[in-house]
């Protein structure tokens, strides 16, 4: 049975039955905003299937909602305030999110409607961040969203058209 373990400004693990063969190693950082907590963080969560890391999103946000401080809700205030002001890696994460919704309202409006303008060299930029770092908001929709962007990612890394400089 392969346990989570959660290392730094948090501490706690717990195990993993199904979706998991060895053991996973999630290091935390807190950032404080205006009273309110956003734990960050960095690990290789990639390795969890999408089912099973929707049992460790819940289960780390079982943890994390004993502090009545952190704030999980992605769509919530803190979150939106934190974009505003550019704090990273919130700005970046949260930015994808708003790159995706607007991908996908795209794909659904119809072509005499205007579409929402994208800027794809900051798109790229924030993926290349987030993914080579392995950072992402801690629970279950913040861990989900990373697999998101760890796809969209490996997409662009791979077409011909896209330079990435190290």
């Amino acid at each position: 049975m392969a346990k989570i373990k959660v290392l730094g400004d948090l501490k706690f693990e717990f195990d993993v039955k199904y979706g998991l063969k060895e053991d996973l190693i999630i290091e935390t950082t807190k950032i404080n905003y205006n009273g309110s907590e956003i734990v960050i963080g960095k690990g290789e969560i990639e390795k969890i299937d999408r089912k099973s890391l929707s049992f460790v999103g819940d289960r780390i946000e079982y943890f994390l909602k004993k502090n009545k401080n952190i704030v999980v809700d992605l769509d919530s205030e803190v979150f939106r305030e934190m974009y505003n002001k550019k704090i990273s890696p919130v700005y970046e994460i949260i930015h994808l999110t708003y790159v995706f919704k607007s991908e996908e309202r795209n794909k659904i409006i119809d072509i005499p409607h205007r579409r929402e303008k994208i800027n794809e060299v900051k798109k790229v930029k924030h993926l290349r961040e987030i993914a080579e770092n392995k950072t992402f908001i801690l629970g279950k929709k913040g861990m989900e969203l990373y697999l998101d962007i760890l796809k969209e990612y490996e997409e662009l890394k791979n077409r011909e058209d896209i330079c990435f400089i190290s």
